[in-house]
């Protein structure tokens, strides 16, 4: 099947960031489980797209938008800061949510809405 060049680079760059040099460190090594977890739900992501394309499509712009949100907030931490458990957990629950909206036979690990990834980064503090 061809994918449009648009899904494709997202679910590079989404592959990307989770195989990225350092990300060892980063997940620690008690979430690698989790990452082998996301990387599958990539992969039934992959498998579905030409199934239901403007789902995938109006799926990736959700993620993608609180993405940015996530993005933007942890950059605003103080570098020390953006390693600690909490953040973690809001970069988990992220990869959680792309697995209720992409890969749902798998099913989420924890319960997440965009709703609870919103309020997560509200509750971030310097």
């Amino acid at each position: 099947r061809h994918l449009p060049p648009e899904v494709v680079a997202d679910l590079r760059a989404e592959l990307a960031g989770w195989l990225r040099p350092g990300f060892l460190t980063e997940v620690g090594a008690a979430y690698l489980p989790s990452v082998e977890r996301y990387l599958t739900a990539l992969a039934v992501r992959a498998s579905r797209i030409a199934d239901n394309p403007a789902r995938d499509a109006t799926h990736a712009a959700e993620v993608a938008e609180l993405d940015r949100l996530v993005r933007r907030r942890i950059e605003g931490l103080r570098h020390e800061r953006r390693g600690d458990d909490d953040v973690r957990a809001l970069r988990r629950l992220v990869a959680e949510y792309r697995i209720a909206l992409f890969a749902q036979p798998m099913k989420a690990a924890v319960p997440v809405s965009a709703q609870r990834i919103r309020a997560a980064v509200d509750a971030l503090s310097d």
